[in-house]
């Protein structure tokens, strides 16, 4: 299987990665009044999926890039879920975490990390 990312940076690239995580969630926290204005139980189930997992660092490629796709279709949908201001800042930090992955401190460091494999000495 191969890896989502190449590396899982650490220490202060790693926490900035956790930043910009949380402030992708957070933007999409930021959609759930409009979401819930438009009366979309799914809609609201996908934001506090993409919400949860981007903030733990789970899927974070995949998960990125659907909060990329709900900004994009914030921006040009018309109605009450249409504010092109806050969708723009939310799709190029969506973007840019889906380009440079999750970081050491996620899940999916720890469930796709690297592995140090020992292969015992012949005797």
């Amino acid at each position: 299987m191969h890896r989502l990312y190449s590396l899982f940076p650490q220490g202060r690239p790693g926490l900035g990665l956790i930043a910009l995580r949380v402030c992708v969630a957070a933007g999409l926290g930021a959609l759930a009044p409009a979401a819930s204005l438009s009366g979309s139980v799914a809609l609201q189930c996908v934001l506090v999926i993409l919400m949860a997992g981007l903030a733990g660092g789970f899927l974070t490629g995949l998960l990125s890039l659907g909060a990329l796709a709900l900004a994009v279709v914030q921006a040009i949908t018309p109605g009450t879920f249409a504010r092109f201001e806050p969708a723009l800042p939310l799709a190029l930090a969506a973007l840019a975490l889906a380009l440079l992955g999750p970081g050491a401190y996620s899940i999916d460091a720890w469930l796709f990390g690297r592995r140090v494999l020992r292969i015992p000495r012949r005797r």
